[in-house]
């Protein structure tokens, strides 16, 4: 079908004026950053000024978007596939990191839009950063590219936020948007019948599997790697990663739902070798504000519904056995999707198990009503929103069972601190595995800080003592399971 002759104009305008800036680095190091994630690394509650932070940016050379005709802002066409980056900054007091971004510390959000100047470059020949001459503050970070293979580089982040005007047009052309056909994923979600779900190892990063009462993978929640400065916090298989090398098992030609935009949650669908497979997967993804990376991401994906943000009704297998559920948060944790499985191989029972993703309770419209007994905790154990009344109860005559998702490092840190002391005693209070150690989990270590050594860490699977049957696929790491919590 021949291109409308308007939109090969425009087309054509994209590619002469961005052609020469359609680099990783500016040539005057100068950038448009998408504040994607900032965690407080405190450990313990403090006043916000006080609190430690460690924050995520994707950006994008300050050239490449100036250099787009008007008519794209204007226009419904998506923005290209741009050449993106992330810097990751070192744990840093929250009012330093204000000062270094020339705002204040209660204005500061996730999804907002910042010009950052003098990042260090990543490609041999590209121009180096002035010297820095203002005497404000400066946050340490890493950039990199995201290929593993290569390290990341020490800069320097200070800037600004970005002027209001190309901020709007920036976001909204930041947004991840797209078709939605309820029908379609009710179709796909189809009649089956939940019966176990693998608690992946992966680090610090989140992957969940849904598979049948045959072991069979029905569905993804969150296909996810850690950031670069994280990596190491990976499981070693004899040097290489599985996790990569081959991928995610993709036995039965699964769905996927992505719970938020966070890069730890998405990342490995870009990394993996079977990639190109997986982008052609059916993805359930949220409507949110998204950077760079995730626009880049949002336009590789093949059949990709967006769920929209003012859809707040939840979605349901045919059966009722599947539900996936808008949350009602603002921030980009907790505004995204979350599901709800009924894991009971008989019809009449309500034996249900909730994967929250990065959302707190609060957020999940809902879930206080079932009676759940299999749950991954929020966040990683996170307890910066965690709000002890709303922490729903397992079931009424058992204690419910908890798996935890997060990483340790090489070093024996945790990851971002998780998960907190505070999380870890509040969800024993509400009777999820309370001081029985058989019915509470890890991927990093045998318990949530349970600091044995050497740390048994592996695949958790939550339900039933389901075997996966071979994929086919050589070193499937999506098939072996430390420990089963039934």
């Amino acid at each position: 079908m021949a291109i409308p002759s308007k939109f090969g104009e425009l087309l054509g305008k994209i590619s002469d004026q961005g052609e020469k800036f359609n680099k990783l680095d500016s040539p005057k190091c100068r950038y448009y950053a998408f504040l994607s994630k900032i965690e407080d690394v405190s450990p313990k509650d403090m006043p916000i000024e006080d609190q430690t932070w460690a924050a995520l940016f994707e950006i994008v050379p300050y050239e490449w978007i100036e250099s787009l005709p008007e008519e794209i802002w204007e226009s419904k066409t998506p923005l290209p596939i741009s050449p993106a980056s992330l810097i990751e900054t070192d744990e840093t007091k929250a009012s330093d990191f204000a000062e270094a971004l020339n705002a204040k510390v209660g204005e500061i959000d996730e999804g907002d839009w910042y010009i950052l100047e003098d990042i260090e470059p990543l490609e041999e020949g590209s121009p180096r950063p002035a010297e820095t001459v203002s005497t404000g503050k400066v946050v340490k970070g890493i950039r990199s590219d995201g290929d593993y293979k290569r390290k990341g580089v020490r800069t320097n982040v200070k800037g600004g936020p970005a002027p209001d005007k190309k901020k709007q047009k920036v976001a909204k052309k930041h947004t991840a948007e797209g078709k939605f056909i309820a029908n379609v994923i009710k179709d796909k979600m189809g009649d089956r019948i939940p019966s176990a779900i693998g608690v992946m190892d992966v680090g610090q990063a989140s992957c969940n599997l849904v598979y049948d009462i045959n072991g069979i993978p029905i569905f993804y929640f969150d296909l996810g790697l850690p950031t670069s400065t994280h990596w190491d916090s990976m499981p070693d298989f004899a040097g290489t990663s599985r996790l990569i090398d081959p991928g995610p098992c993709l036995r039965n030609n699964p769905f996927v739902v992505l719970s938020h935009w966070d890069e730890d949650h998405r990342t490995m669908a870009r990394l993996s070798n079977n990639h190109l497979d997986l982008a052609r997967l059916l993805w359930v993804v949220p409507e949110q504000r998204i950077g760079p990376t995730g626009h880049n991401f949002l336009r590789r994906l093949v059949d990709v519904h967006v769920w929209p943000a003012n859809l707040t009704v939840r979605l349901k297998s045919n059966n009722n056995r599947i539900r996936i559920i808008k949350c009602s948060g603002r921030s980009i944790n907790g505004s995204g999707l979350a599901v709800v499985v009924n894991t009971s191989p008989n019809e009449d029972d309500q034996t249900w198990a909730l994967l929250p993703g990065d959302a707190f309770f609060q957020h999940i419209p809902g879930i206080v009503v079932l009676d759940k007994f299999w749950m991954t905790a929020p966040h990683h154990g996170s307890d910066n929103e965690l709000v002890l009344n709303q922490i729903p109860q397992p079931g009424v005559n058992d204690e419910g069972r908890l798996a935890y998702s997060y990483g340790i490092k090489a070093d024996g840190s945790h990851c971002y601190n998780h998960p907190k002391a505070d999380a870890i005693q509040a969800y024993r209070n509400s009777g999820w595995g309370g001081t029985n150690d058989d019915k509470v989990s890890a991927t990093a270590e045998r318990g949530p800080r349970s600091g044995e050594n050497p740390r048994e860490r592996g695949n958790i699977m939550m339900c039933y003592d389901i075997h996966p049957p071979d994929c086919g696929t050589p070193n499937c790491p999506f098939h072996h399971f430390k420990i089963v919590l039934e």
